[in-house]
């Protein structure tokens, strides 16, 4: 009997034990140690304002450009502007005047003509159809008394209607009354001519004048009348 009871408190001791191994052990203290990282980075920002001293004032001071002229190194040739006589329009003159030699020559003039200008819009025409018995005759360009003294060129751009025979047309300008004609062989197409011009005397009201003479022009009128065109008259 006493080995049963010892056999059965054993089983009793080993169950116990068995149920005592299943069970977490009590008092087992917590594990409180955190491992935290933290990463930032910081943004800096700032304004930078620039300071003068002094404080400038804009357009003072003033620079003052300077010149330096050499005499002869090089040489300074001076430009004046020139006195537009005739360009599209008259700017100087204020009418015009026929001449002949006497003798029946017949002419026309047509200072706004259309048909042809050399650049723009007019040109001035004259027209010969028959110098009469006096061999010459022209038209001149005038205007109020002007001096030219600063002046010593004369230009234009001129054509004729047609080829002819003869050595060309005459031109003058350029001061008193004894200033000489010049001829120029002009031909069907806008050229520029032009002369120097030194008169004792460069206060004038005539600025302009064309010339057609038998002696430079030997077909008319057989051949028909001859248009001279002129445009951009101009003094430089």
């Amino acid at each position: 009997m006493k080995k049963i009871y010892t056999l059965v408190m054993g089983l009793i001791m080993i169950s116990f034990l068995i149920s005592l191994a299943g069970c977490p052990p009590q008092g087992t203290p917590l594990n409180l140690n955190f491992n935290i990282t933290s990463t930032f980075t910081p943004t800096v920002t700032f304004t930078r304002t620039p300071t003068l001293s002094p404080t400038p004032t804009i357009g003072s001071p003033t620079a003052t450009p300077t010149f330096t002229f050499t005499p002869g190194s090089p040489t300074a040739t001076p430009t004046n502007t020139p006195l537009i006589i005739f360009d599209d329009s008259l700017h100087v003159a204020t009418g015009e005047g026929e001449f002949d030699g006497g003798g029946g020559a017949s002419t026309s003039s047509n200072l706004a003509d259309t048909t042809s200008p050399y650049a723009g819009t007019t040109d001035a025409t004259w027209v010969f159809s028959n110098l009469g018995g006096g061999f010459y005759a022209g038209w001149n360009v005038t205007g109020p008394a002007t001096d030219l003294s600063a002046y010593t060129t004369l230009s234009f751009y001129a054509k004729t209607s047609r080829a002819y025979t003869g050595n060309g047309i005459e031109f003058f300008g350029g001061g008193n009354s004894v200033a000489p004609n010049h001829l120029f062989a002009v031909t069907t197409s806008y050229a520029q001519y032009s002369y120097t011009f030194n008169q004792p005397s460069n206060t004038t009201t005539i600025f302009f004048g064309v010339v057609a003479n038998t002696a430079d022009v030997s077909d008319l009128p057989g051949s028909g009348p001859l248009t001279v065109f002129v445009d951009n008259i101009q003094y430089q």
